[in-house]
């Protein structure tokens, strides 16, 4: 996944760049493109036509880093940081 700053570097003058709200970094300003983040809040029809693409395997998410359960404080430590997926606590 490419860093925030490189996404805005890769649009053409006069472009747009969407972004979910809560990302971090976010993107960087550009005063030839238009930075808009946005809330979801999609209809029941999305989310359950979302929910049968998962239970059908079309999506894997990619898990960067598993933490114990005990570690959990190095879990938080870890995603204030750049990572590329998803970071999990096992909690067996």
């Amino acid at each position: 996944m490419k860093q925030t700053g490189q996404v805005v570097s890769s649009i053409r003058g006069g472009g747009r760049v969407a972004f979910p709200n809560g990302i971090y970094p976010e993107p960087a300003p550009r005063p030839d493109v238009r930075i808009d983040g946005y809330n979801g809040e999609p209809e029941p029809e999305i989310i359950r036509r979302l929910g049968s693409f998962v239970e059908s395997g079309g999506v894997k998410p990619h898990i960067d880093r598993i933490f114990p359960l005990e570690r959990a404080a190095d879990a938080h430590r870890y995603i204030e940081g750049h990572h590329s997926g998803k970071v999990a606590l096992r909690v067996i």
